[in-house]
């Protein structure tokens, strides 16, 4: 898992136990289009906004399967509040 990670993710994040892929982030308003994902993602820890952030897994501990499958981790105001299968939503 790449170092960054572990102070720029929401700790919740951490726990599917897969190393985490790619992000799509849908950032608050409050946010200029040049901030970067990570730096967003990172705030979301200490104070959470109106962002939402996608991040991508793969592994076969989540959904007790055979082989690795990808799935998502959405949050909102910081906290994980879906975890599905498959890749980033249309939202």
């Amino acid at each position: 898992m790449p170092a960054w990670w572990s102070e720029h993710v929401p700790f919740q994040a951490l726990r599917p136990r897969g190393l985490p892929g790619p992000c799509k982030v849908k950032a608050d308003k409050k946010w200029s289009s040049s901030v970067p994902p990570p730096k967003i993602i990172s705030a979301q820890c200490d104070a959470s906004d109106e962002s939402t952030i996608e991040l991508l897994f793969r592994n076969t501990t989540q959904f007790k399967t055979s082989e690795p499958i990808m799935f998502r981790v959405t949050f909102e105001k910081g906290k994980a509040v879906e975890i599905l299968q498959g890749g980033f939503s249309d939202k």
